[in-house]
């Protein structure tokens, strides 16, 4: 009961990802503050207004690189993103699939695809430029 309360909590804070598409120059840092700081915070601290109602901590997203020996695992990042990711990194997969969501379906889908990966990347390539620890 309470993973499908956060589910609607989460759902009802995050602008919605299908009514909303970014364009195609919006930066990491515009996608993540319309798509991630409801849930991360506005800092990527895992603080955000969602992040109390989740069922499992919502992770800091400055302190990537200093999980992973201060190196930042950029392709890692990308695929737990878009969902490709072959665990659950979240616990369970609350976190929206950003591949599919960031997939427009006004487009045919290799430059909606195209699009889709370019968007996850300036995320990624934002998570990178908030990190706490050394980049590699």
């Amino acid at each position: 009961m309470a993973t499908v309360a956060a589910a609607s909590l989460a759902a009802a804070c995050a602008s919605s990802p299908r009514e909303t598409l970014p364009t195609a120059g919006e930066s990491g840092a515009t996608l993540f503050r319309l798509n991630c700081a409801s849930c991360h915070g506005v800092a990527g601290l895992g603080d955000g207004p969602v992040a109390k109602s989740m069922t499992v901590p919502v992770p800091d997203l400055t302190r990537i690189a200093a999980r992973h020996g201060g190196r930042f695992p950029r392709e890692e990042v990308a695929r737990i993103i878009d969902g490709l990711s072959p665990f659950a990194a979240h616990g369970s997969r609350e976190m929206p699939v950003w591949g599919y969501e960031f997939f427009d379906p006004r487009l045919e889908d290799e430059a909606a695809h195209a699009l889709a990966t370019e968007r996850v990347d300036r995320l990624v390539e934002y998570l990178a430029s908030i990190e706490a620890g050394e980049l590699d």
